[in-house]
Order: structure tokens, then C-alpha cells, then sequence
């Protein structure tokens, strides 16, 4: 089949495909499935780091505000640890 001639299992009939058919097979070669993939990755890595990058915006903003509540909780402690060592 890679001398370009078709074996009895290729054509069981015997008959030769006509050279239409062969040119359109040409066409279809392992080139273009792989240009075709390269697209959909190209594509689909552009869509994933847009989602990343919205995932890593909102992960930090909820630990900026975590780190405001704690800062507030301590300064509530603190606060109260305060209290206590005046009032004794």
C-alpha cells in the first residue's frame, strides 16, 4: 500500500478505486488532523487560563478577607486581654 498500489485486502473486489477517490484521501492526511487538534488546544488553553486566573482572583480576595477577620478577632482579644489586666 505504500508503493502507492492496493493490495486484494484493500480492494477485496479487485476493482482499482478511481483516482478521485484518491485525491480526496491525499487530502485527509495526518497533517491536517493535527493542525485541526492544535486548534482545538490552542483554544481550549486560552479558555482554561481565562478560568484559572478568575479561580486565582477569587481565591485571594477570599483570603484578603480571612485575613481582615483575623486581624479583627485578635484585635477584639487583645482588646479584651486589656480589659482584664487593667480592671485586676
Amino acid at each position: 500500500m505504500s508503493d502507492g498500489t492496493w493490495s486484494k485486502a484493500a480492494a477485496p473486489s479487485g476493482r482499482k478505486p478511481d483516482k478521485e477517490f484518491l485525491n480526496i484521501l491525499k487530502r485527509f492526511t495526518i497533517a491536517t488532523d493535527v493542525s485541526s487538534w492544535s486548534s482545538f488546544f490552542n483554544v481550549f488553553g486560552v479558555i482554561f487560563a481565562i478560568i484559572a486566573g478568575f479561580l486565582l482572583v477569587t481565591v485571594l480576595s477570599r483570603y484578603s478577607n480571612l485575613n481582615q477577620t483575623i486581624e479583627d478577632e485578635l484585635n477584639a482579644v487583645e482588646s479584651v486581654r486589656d480589659f482584664l489586666v487593667y480592671e485586676s
